[in-house]
């Protein structure tokens, strides 16, 4: 491959060089003064065939972070959303119980008060305070459980459809648990890509309702006898690190 003249020079092969890849000028020069200021060598380009050009040491001793900008702009959509779906930490309601299951005696207990703080149940019993600001649900003549935990989801469906068809019937299939009294689940599998992940996340910042979602991503491989049609790139192999499943 050519190499240009004007490139400028590298460190020696034996020295470790950070090479930040990125159109964001405003990311390259903040994230490169922050690594120089911890005493690492950094080199910057503003895209791939620039740094192509440049003489580069050996990829032994590089650590080459390409298009940061793209990612956190993709992550900061859901995190810039508005949040309709959390609830106001001074939020304060009563639940007028007529029997409610005790999931830890196993026995149905009769005519209690379930009060609940922002988004947490602060105290249960038959004669538990009701404050004055409550808002008091009165479940007099029914039966309250607590939320229950579905461990083998699969919100997402099998991939022989677009994938904005699977996230419009994943929102949909997380809005259905929480509906049917599923206030956690557990996805094993999101049938390619990451999108369980960002659906927790957009649960979690109160963009949409949904129950509380333990997530694993994407499956390692498809079964070694029973593999699956792919109709779009199912193994990811890129922007990986920034999808925490846990």
């Amino acid at each position: 491959m050519a190499r240009s003249a004007t490139s400028r020079a590298m460190p020696p092969p034996d020295d470790p060089v950070v090479l930040i890849v990125d159109d964001d000028p405003s990311l390259r020069d903040a994230l490169s003064s922050l690594l120089r200021s911890v005493g690492l060598r950094v080199e910057v380009f503003g895209s791939a065939p620039e740094m192509l050009e440049a003489p580069l040491p050996d990829v032994a001793s590089c650590l080459v972070l390409v298009g940061l900008s793209a990612v956190l702009r993709g992550q900061g959509g859901i995190a810039s959303a508005p949040a309709k779906f959390l609830v106001p930490p001074a939020q304060v309601v009563a639940i007028r119980a007529g029997r409610l299951f005790d999931s830890r005696s196993g026995a149905l207990v009769s005519n209690q008060i379930v009060l609940i703080r922002g988004d947490r149940i602060a105290d249960v019993g038959p004669s538990v305070a009701i404050p004055p600001d409550a808002r008091v649900i009165d479940l007099s003549a029914a039966t309250v459980l607590p939320g229950m935990v579905d461990a083998h989801v699969h919100v997402y469906p099998p991939d022989d459809l677009s994938q904005s068809t699977r996230t419009i019937v994943a929102v949909a299939n997380a809005q259905a648990d929480l509906d049917a009294g599923f206030t956690t689940v557990l996805d094993m599998d999101s049938r390619g890509g990451y999108g369980t992940v960002d659906l927790r996340n957009a649960i979690n910042r109160g963009v949409l309702l949904g129950p509380r979602m333990q997530v694993v991503g994407q499956s390692l491989n498809q079964r070694a006898t029973t593999s699956y049609p792919s109709f779009f790139q199912r193994f990811q192999d890129a922007f990986t690190e920034s999808k925490n499943p846990n």
